[in-house]
């Protein structure tokens, strides 16, 4: 068997999980170690088995998949095996069917002839076309996953050497380092004591655990009379009885009444900042829900913007009102108005009304010229009734019209 075949055999079908480890708690009295485990089990398993049969070329319909039943059940009575209809040859038929046939009675040797006939016929049908490209497919592709795997794991294999070979080399070179220095003069015994010291308490605190000061548990009581180590720790008192430097008790207090002062620090700013983002947000409010107006007195003689100070402000008002409020007449008002960006609902409706008034006066005044007695019309219609509004607004239209004529005759 070549090496393709042994690695395409890697999806071969195996009931292997992480039970079957040699690291397995159940098995032995070991400590579960998972990295290793995984290691153990990916060397078992093999390359993790994707989906196959799950393209276009290996969908049957309900004729084909009726026929490939009958020619499992066939390769059953011949003794063959689904495996080998993928390569299934007449020359194999031929030699199963010869051996099973002298072996059966004559009811089952019709069955025999009749199964080898639909054998042969399937070598002779697309499906076995289909289901030999299946299989050399599914071959391949086998062998290039399994190929993958073991690619994959010797790089792993070397990355993992390359980094142990850096790791002893800078380790060497550290200690030429040191050797180096000491020869010549730059460093003391003593500094390299101190070096050995540090490194030993480094290796101490990596590679060794805590000391667990509490006691064997008591089994009797399902742990109600085991003293934890926060009930250890309330029995030995608090931390200042405990500590016999005095210069270690104040720096502690010291260090708390710091941490309490820089506690209040943060949450003093913190509310300052929100205080003013508060601010600025009302502020920004009031500005985009009023109306800016720029008075004179606010600018300087060079056209400099140099507001009042509130206090002033006040005190004027306080002094032109006792309650600090004055209104404003409607000429202010319109001096105000004039004022605004580019015109306000106000003041357009003012505008508005100003011009209306102003069309209707004119009109009025024209009317006044044509004929005098224009003014009564609106008593004449309310005292007279209806007819006699009516003659008085026919009257005033003759004369209005007598009076054109007779001005531009005149004219």
């Amino acid at each position: 068997m070549s090496y393709v075949d042994k690695l395409s055999g890697n999806y071969d079908t195996r009931n292997v999980t992480s039970k079957d480890s040699e690291y397995s708690p159940l098995k032995t009295n070991k400590p579960f170690d998972p990295v290793m485990n995984g290691v153990r089990v990916k060397a078992i398993t093999g390359p993790l088995r994707r989906k196959q049969n799950m393209s276009l070329d290996n969908y049957v319909d309900a004729v084909e998949a009726e026929k490939w039943m009958e020619v499992k059940h066939a390769a059953k009575l011949l003794n063959i095996t689904e495996n080998e209809l993928h390569s299934l040859t007449p020359q194999q038929i031929e030699e199963r069917w010869a051996k099973e046939y002298r072996q059966r009675t004559f009811s089952q040797q019709q069955e025999l002839i009749i199964a080898a006939e639909v054998l042969l016929e399937y070598l002779d049908s697309q499906m076995f076309i289909k289901k030999s490209r299946q299989y050399y497919k599914d071959y391949i592709d086998n062998a290039r996953s399994a190929i993958d795997n073991e690619i994959q794991t010797r790089r792993e294999a070397w990355k993992q050497n390359l980094w142990l070979f850096s790791g002893v080399m800078v380790f060497g070179g550290c200690i030429v380092v040191l050797t180096a220095a000491y020869l010549r003069g730059m460093i003391q015994k003593q500094d390299i004591l101190e070096i050995g010291a540090s490194a030993s308490d480094y290796m101490g605190v990596v590679l060794t655990k805590p000391k667990n000061r509490e006691p064997a548990p008591d089994y009797g009581t399902r742990y109600l009379q085991t003293p934890t180590e926060v009930d250890l720790d309330a029995s030995e008192g608090p931390i200042e009885r405990r500590l016999a430097d005095p210069d270690l008790i104040r720096h502690l207090k010291e260090k708390a009444a710091a941490d309490e002062y820089e506690d209040a620090s943060i949450v003093r700013l913190v509310n300052e900042e929100n205080a003013r983002m508060e601010r600025e947000r009302k502020e920004r409010a009031l500005l985009e829900s009023t109306v800016v107006i720029h008075r004179k007195e606010d600018y300087d003689e060079h056209g400099v913007y140099r507001p009042q100070p509130k206090s002033s402000q006040q005190g004027t008002a306080a002094e032109g009102n006792a309650s600090g409020f004055r209104a404003p007449s409607f000429t202010e008002y319109m001096d105000m108005a004039k004022h605004t960006f580019g015109g306000s609902k106000t003041q357009r409706f003012l505008k508005n009304s100003g011009e209306h008034a102003a069309e209707v006066s004119a009109m009025e005044q024209r009317l006044r010229m044509v004929n005098p007695d224009v003014e009564n019309q609106q008593y004449l219609s309310s005292s007279t009734g209806d007819e006699g509004g009516r003659a008085a607004l026919e009257a005033v239209a003759s004369a209005a019209l007598t009076g054109g004529v007779s001005s531009k005759s005149s004219a």
